[in-house]
């Protein structure tokens, strides 16, 4: 089911590619309701390269989600120092939540501090720059309405 769900036709049309991408986020919310982390953990790394995905920091947050809640931190780490290396945009407020990623790990003593000064330098002359990326191809995923998707599938 997820290798066809995955893929995206290129005639598709805009509203589908919205469709589609919803799906996935809501594929991905379900797994991580019914604690199925290893599953929600493979369609989030994939994510990381889909097309839809592309200009969106969704699938870093859900991520390191995933990984504080199987307590793998290092793991959680490497995807967040990923996202501030990817140049992806994000806004202040998205910004703060990963850097506030990083300060938790820092008290556990597994995230090294000193290096936020740096990341913090990589995401403002990559990503703060891509602000007009966001929302390419389709919407990034907070601004799609998943109330949509239910309503949709009621009325079919």
């Amino acid at each position: 089911r997820l290798d066809c769900i995955m893929e995206v036709d290129p005639d598709q049309s805009y509203d589908d590619l919205i469709d589609l991408k919803r799906e996935l986020i809501i594929m991905g919310e379900r797994y991580i309701n019914n604690k199925k982390y290893g599953d929600a953990r493979e369609l989030y790394k994939r994510l990381l390269s889909h097309e839809l995905f592309a200009n969106d920091y969704y699938p870093y947050k859900r991520l390191s989600f995933i990984y504080r809640k199987d307590g793998q931190f290092e793991e959680d780490e490497m995807i967040l120092t990923e996202f501030f290396k990817s140049g992806i945009y994000c806004d202040d407020k998205q910004l703060a939540w990963f850097k506030n990623r990083f300060k938790l790990l820092g008290r556990m003593e597994v995230f090294d501090s000193s290096k936020m000064y740096d990341l913090e330098n990589e995401f403002y002359s990559k990503g703060a720059r891509n602000q007009a990326l966001s929302d390419t191809s389709v919407p990034i995923a907070n601004k799609i309405n998943l109330n949509y998707h239910a309503t949709k599938k009621i009325l079919s």
